[in-house]
């Protein structure tokens, strides 16, 4: 935590204990208040960035799975309808380049971003300019993400749903 005054609060056995605490900065950081402000700033983005993508991670995943069992009634992924159709091959596409922004690998945004916070966390400066740069970029690779996550959610699944039911044996 930054320093300054919190607030603790224990809860044992139905019983609440509270006591103020003051947190000191560490007086071996060679630093200043401002860069301490920043670099807490930053993390504190990459700590939201991290909150929306493990929510959208869990949709990923829900619409990863779906679109398995779609191609798998369609009867596989070399089944003709599967690499002919164009509602299936644009479904497909998406899929896998969801697949690698929603990887968890140094490659993916988020994992760009959790390398940033390592260094973050291990510095004293002020973030730089290339670090500002980074996160900027990894938030709008998983905004694009997202949205493109929603649009397979609501459009395209439906799309892919409907042409495995018209194939669907009778």
């Amino acid at each position: 935590v930054q320093p300054g005054d919190y607030s603790v609060q224990l809860t044992v056995a139905g019983k609440t204990l509270t006591r103020p605490v003051h947190v000191h900065s560490d007086p071996r950081e060679v630093t200043t208040p401002e860069a301490t402000r920043a670099r807490w700033a930053m993390m504190m983005q990459i700590d939201s960035l991290s909150r929306a993508f493990a929510h959208e991670h869990a949709t990923f995943v829900a619409a990863d799975s779906e679109y398995t069992r779609l191609v798998r009634q369609l009867g596989g992924p070399n089944a003709s309808v599967v690499t002919t159709d164009s509602v299936v091959k644009n479904v497909t596409t998406l899929i896998a380049t969801l697949r690698a922004r929603f990887s968890a690998g140094y490659s993916a945004p988020i994992g760009q971003a959790f390398d940033l916070l390592g260094g973050l966390e291990s510095s004293a400066d002020a973030p730089t300019e290339a670090e500002r740069r980074t996160l900027e970029a990894a938030t709008a690779d998983l905004r694009d993400a997202f949205a493109k996550l929603h649009a397979l959610v609501t459009t395209e699944i439906p799309k892919l749903q409907q042409v495995a039911g018209s194939h669907a044996p009778r």
